[in-house]
């Protein structure tokens, strides 16, 4: 193994580890602020999220490390923070100019990741930078259908609230079906609601204008 990588795998476990003085030394000695690690192809910046540290987070953006490197399954920095929930470390990506938009192998985008996982705050912040609420995947699904199918009550009120349908087919069927299927009453109630209040407000709309 030459110096060059020998040094980036220590900075890869270094970040790992959590060790900020080595990450800083190694940083300063020349080593690779886009280094990977040994599986899935993570990068030191996507290692250093998951871990949930801001300080080393901050130190390899300031570094020149790539925001929006994918690891081999295209999971982003900001992906694995939607995983996380981690809100200061999602602000400072998005500061950095992280593609809020970028989909991973599967076609999953980070507002489907916090769907999925109930990370309501992490969502609001998606949409403030104009992520669709109904984006698809490679399978046609919404992060509508991703909240409704884990029963996440709070998400799914979110997603309806601005304009997210209940309807929306996909391979899985629609949000609406996965709920249903999953036995989610409080989830398929609201999105009956939703379903009738538009229903009434297409009729007013048509009404008024006539």
């Amino acid at each position: 193994m030459s110096a060059r990588k020998e040094m980036n795998k220590q900075l890869y476990d270094a970040v790992k580890r959590n060790e900020v003085e080595t990450v800083t030394s190694l940083i300063e000695r020349g080593a690779d602020v886009n280094a990977r690690g040994y599986s899935w192809g993570w990068t030191v910046l996507i290692q250093a999220c998951v871990n949930d540290n801001k300080g080393i987070v901050e130190l390899l953006l300031r570094s020149g490390s790539d925001v929006n490197e994918t690891n081999d399954g295209g999971w982003t920095a900001l992906m694995c923070v939607a995983e996380t929930g981690n809100e200061n470390i999602f602000d400072l990506l998005i500061k950095h100019h992280s593609d809020v938009l970028k989909k991973n192998m599967f076609g999953v985008t980070a507002l489907h990741i916090a769907a999925r996982l109930n990370h309501v705050t992490i969502m609001k912040k998606l949409f403030s930078v104009g992520v669709s609420v109904d984006i698809n995947d490679n399978e046609g699904c919404t992060p509508l259908l991703f909240a409704a199918r884990n029963g996440h009550v709070s998400c799914v009120d979110f997603l309806l609230n601005h304009g997210a349908s209940p309807h929306h087919k996909s391979q899985r069927g629609s949000p609406l079906d996965v709920a249903k299927q999953h036995g989610h009453v409080d989830v398929v109630q609201m999105m009956e609601q939703a379903i009738r209040f538009l229903g009434f407000g297409q009729f007013f709309e048509y009404f008024t204008n006539s």
